[in-house]
């Protein structure tokens, strides 16, 4: 079980780049250069909802990208605007622009395209869904997993 658990890890990495990787490619194909793939998939992660900050960073794996610099470009670059909280002004709320919608369909048709691939792959709506369902227990395990015990620098204690 543990090689296994090590492969699936490293998958999950190699998975997230791939994604990535299409993004780009899909930003190139479109000729688009004010954004990059970190910044559209935060875009994407938005979609329709107005958004505080901590809760854009619960939905999506950024991969130690700093949220807060990529939503100040997409801030810049009018994608995404930026509202503070009448009642807590540390609260940032974020929503698409016209610009920020209209990349997002880009980006939904992308995933349209692929999800048309699944069946050359011979992946279906079950197997979508039976991950799906393993990723949720795999989450709930990492969350669960306490932080250790720091480690005296007394060799005598």
């Amino acid at each position: 079980m543990t090689q296994a658990y090590i492969e699936m890890v490293h998958l999950l990495s190699r998975l997230h780049r791939s994604l990535i990787e299409a993004i780009k490619a899909e930003l190139d194909t479109r000729l688009i250069r004010d954004i990059n793939a970190i910044q559209a998939l935060i875009l994407f992660n938005i979609g329709d909802h107005k958004l505080t900050v901590g809760e854009l960073m619960s939905r999506g794996c950024y991969q130690g990208a700093n949220v807060s610099y990529n939503l100040h470009v997409l801030v810049r670059n009018k994608y995404v605007t930026e509202l503070r909280s009448a009642y807590d002004r540390r609260i940032r709320h974020v929503q698409l622009t016209k610009k920020g919608h209209e990349m997002r369909h880009h980006l939904a048709s992308m995933h349209k395209r692929h999800v048309e691939r699944l069946p050359l792959a011979d992946i279906s709506e079950s197997d979508l869904t039976r991950t799906i369902h393993t990723f949720e227990r795999l989450e709930l395990v990492w969350r669960a997993i306490p932080a250790p015990s720091p480690v005296s620098a007394d060799p005598s204690s």
